[in-house]
């Protein structure tokens, strides 16, 4: 992974400019104690640097308790991935971890930051939390390890764009549906529509709610007509990422989310 700035190990902090610093305090929570969530998998974004060996990242790639999205590269489209789907983001490096860090947040990371360090780095631990760092963990991954930084990113607050039950992300900049790893395109119509149902969990939906919703208030005799056939549509999209049955029917009313997915 390259770095923005070239700096030396023992005067990178001078490289963090006050801006930055005031960026990274404000977007790490505060971490409260709380019951953790076992039962559905956490989506994380992963950055992982080209030189780190994936054997390094075992523990996390094989945890049933977290869902990884590998980043290709850096840009816009991972940020956005970050801020609004991922609970956190874990970047693993070989290279001074400050330094990265620092890359890492310029080029548009603000929400919750996890390092997977080299052990040589193992002072930085110490000193992350005031960096801005939500956890740091030592590479290789330990699984004990994980599960503590796990129990944390669990108590951070799920991002509006997801269904938990179903394992149902959604990915506002290329309006995708994902779910384990499938990934399906969405109209413009589509996507607001399976974001509002999101929006309300399980909870049913009134069709004319819906149609307001997604057609901006354009009243329509026709809008129930209008909402099934882009229900239908929207189940097709679904069952092909596995989840053929996500969407339930309430008659005489409207449409809601299932409690969890079929297989």
């Amino acid at each position: 992974m390259a770095r923005l700035l070239a700096c030396r190990s023992n005067d990178a902090r001078r490289c963090v400019p006050a801006t930055v610093q005031t960026t990274i305090r404000a977007h790490v929570p505060h971490r409260e104690s709380g019951h953790s969530e076992r039962s559905t998998p956490l989506p994380l974004l992963l950055l992982q640097g080209k030189d780190v060996p994936d054997d390094a990242l075992l523990a996390l790639r094989r945890s049933p308790r977290v869902q990884l999205f590998p980043a290709p590269e850096l840009g816009p489209k991972a940020a956005a991935f970050s801020i609004r789907t991922a609970r956190a983001t874990v970047v693993a490096t070989l290279r001074d971890p400050l330094a990265e860090l620092v890359f890492v947040r310029t080029s548009g990371f603000i929400g919750p930051l996890v390092l997977a360090i080299d052990a040589k780095y193992a002072d930085f631990v110490e000193q992350s939390a005031a960096a801005g760092v939500l956890h740091c963990l030592l590479m290789p991954v330990e699984p004990s390890a994980l599960e503590s930084l796990i129990d944390v990113i669990a108590t951070l607050p799920a991002a509006t764009s997801s269904h938990p039950a179903l394992e149902l992300l959604l990915d506002a900049i290329d309006r995708t549906a994902r779910r384990r790893g499938s990934v399906v395109r969405l109209s413009q119509r589509e996507f607001a529509l399976l974001h509002f149902l999101v929006q309300h969990g399980d909870r049913p939906v009134a069709v004319q709610e819906i149609h307001d919703y997604v057609w901006d208030n354009q009243r329509d005799s026709g809008a129930r007509e209008i909402v099934d056939v882009n229900i239908s549509q929207l189940r097709k999209k679904l069952a092909r990422i596995g989840l053929p049955g996500a969407i339930r029917t309430y008659r005489d009313f409207g449409y809601g989310l299932a409690s969890e997915g079929e297989e």
